[in-house]
């Protein structure tokens, strides 16, 4: 299997079968497992278009039921948890310098396991493990620096925040991208009407 790629396999009624209610297939489930794999379809298209020697993912997002982290010969593998019905166990292996190494995975909410040796491989390889509650709350950081944060991403907002005219800036960028994505919903989306016009008019 490549390093750092994502595999799928059965687990019996979690996955691989319909959940069955009074003999009827449940709709709701049928329809968030349908959005689910669509969204993760887009994920891997997208991260298949990275090279070897390309920069790794930022981040590896984990949650629901049954999460799980461990060491297996000397590789961090990695279980994500289960979120809805019908559904596929995605399993990740990272191996030590591997290219797809993320620089932190992060856990939201969720329940599983996670070994002390899994601890002390992350910090080794310098990779944050960050827990986040369902109300979007930090509830620990292990691993690396123990600092969750991009300190990158940190120096930006500090420098762009003392400085106004960045910070208007940055403003003015974000109201532009809000607007230019308001005209592509009404050109695609919405039907013509004196409503409209007078839209497209405020628009440009």
């Amino acid at each position: 299997m490549p390093q750092g790629t994502a595999r799928t396999q059965n687990s019996n009624a979690q996955s691989g079968s319909k959940l069955i209610i009074g003999g009827e297939t449940d709709n709701d489930d049928i329809a968030w497992a349908t959005r689910s794999s669509m969204w993760r379809a887009r994920v891997e298209k997208a991260s298949a278009r990275r090279t070897k020697r390309a920069k790794p993912t930022p981040a590896l997002t984990l949650a629901g039921h049954g999460v799980s982290l461990r060491i297996e010969g000397g590789a961090l593998t990695i279980q994500n948890g289960f979120t809805h019905y019908p559904q596929q166990r995605e399993i990740f292996r990272y191996f030590r310098g591997d290219l797809s190494l993320p620089e932190r995975i992060i856990l939201i909410d969720g329940s599983g396991s996670i070994s002390f040796d899994v601890l002390s491989w992350l910090a080794e390889q310098k990779v944050s493990l960050i827990r986040i509650d369902w109300k979007g709350d930090i509830v620990c950081v292990a691993g690396a620096s123990g600092y969750s944060a991009n300190p990158f991403r940190v120096q930006w907002q500090l420098e762009t925040r003392g400085n106004p005219e960045r910070r208007n800036e940055f403003c003015r960028s974000l109201i532009t991208k809000k607007i230019e994505a308001g005209i592509v919903t009404l050109e695609k989306s919405i039907r013509r009407s004196d409503k409209w016009e007078r839209a497209m008019k405020s628009a440009y």
